[in-house]
């Protein structure tokens, strides 16, 4: 291979190997010259023969090596966008690459680009990578959601609408949250109101948990009701509400306050609910600090001081 490999650089840098050279080198025994068959073919520029972009698939698919994996990878990124998804979709149907270091992030940097070009393609993409390459589709969600226009929030809302899987329902909507976070607010969809009278029912009491947060990013009061109530029920897990809990203090729910009051007498809740009460000027706040203090624990105590001190009233 050593000496395959120096005369495929010697060949190269005086003027390049002739193209039934090229082919003979992609079925090597070596990984390692296949790899460098990969590179020294993607120099000749971005603009590659169709019978080429074939081959490229061709071992995209089925060569065992993750070398030569990554080396397509690399090769992608001089390729056109629209010359890129069938070869994507082929490197993202290797499971085994799901924990290798290099592969799930390098597949990524090459497909990243098409949730711009056609969203609604690129989620597919996504979403078929679930249980091959997990990565790839929670990017990919991600990525749309951030997109440049509304059309992406759009195609994800219709692609949770349509689908009858909990499981990937549930990772639509993380990856919608993940990817309208540090938004305050994002205007709704039109089918969003009658998804989340559905999502609502869920079986799943995650799924019924994450459409309401979803639900406060699209400024849907229905959904901050739900967080709400889930914030006062005891039965439900203590990190459950204390999420249900940020979510409305960032957004500054003006009802916020009518559930916080209760959570000073709950021991679980009690210091997150004097953090958030350092947003309200609600005058009920500090004559009920002062009854329970007593009762509270050192550490809710200090925060029940920095509450008096800051609260904007």
């Amino acid at each position: 291979p050593t000496r395959q490999l120096r005369a495929m650089w010697a060949m190269h840098v005086t003027g390049g190997a002739p193209s039934d050279t090229v082919h003979e080198l992609f079925a090597s025994p070596s990984e390692h010259v296949r790899s460098w068959a990969v590179r020294l073919l993607m120099d000749q520029g971005e603009t590659i023969e169709a019978h080429w972009k074939r081959t490229l698939r061709t071992a995209a698919a089925s060569d065992p090596s993750p070398v030569v994996r990554v080396a397509i990878c690399s090769a992608l990124q001089k390729m056109p966008l629209d010359d890129r998804w069938e070869i994507v979709a082929e490197l993202a149907a290797h499971a085994e690459d799901a924990h290798d270091h290099n592969l799930p992030l390098m597949i990524w940097y090459a497909a990243e680009p098409l949730a711009e070009v056609d969203p609604a393609r690129a989620l597919e993409l996504g979403l078929a990578a679930g249980e091959t390459i997990p990565l790839l589709q929670r990017f990919m969600i991600e990525r749309i959601a951030r997109g440049s226009s509304a059309e992406g929030v759009e195609i994800l809302v219709a692609k949770l609408a349509a689908s009858e899987s909990p499981e990937e329902r549930l990772t639509i909507i993380r990856g919608l949250r993940r990817g309208l976070e540090g938004r305050r607010q994002v205007d709704a969809p039109a089918a969003w109101s009658q998804l989340y009278e559905e999502l609502e029912q869920s079986e799943r009491a995650e799924v019924r948990r994450q459409a309401a947060a979803l639900g406060v990013a699209f400024g849907d009061p229905a959904a901050r009701k739900t967080l709400r109530e889930i914030i006062r029920d005891s039965d439900v897990e203590t990190s459950a509400r204390r999420e249900a809990l940020e979510i409305l203090r960032r957004v500054k729910d003006p009802q916020l306050p009518d559930a916080l009051l209760p959570l000073l007498r709950d021991p679980a809740m009690c210091q997150a609910s004097l953090a958030a009460m350092a947003l309200y000027g609600d005058g009920r706040i500090p004559a009920e600090i002062i009854t329970q203090y007593g009762s509270m624990s050192p550490a809710a105590k200090l925060t029940a001081l920095a509450t008096r001190r800051s609260r904007t009233s």
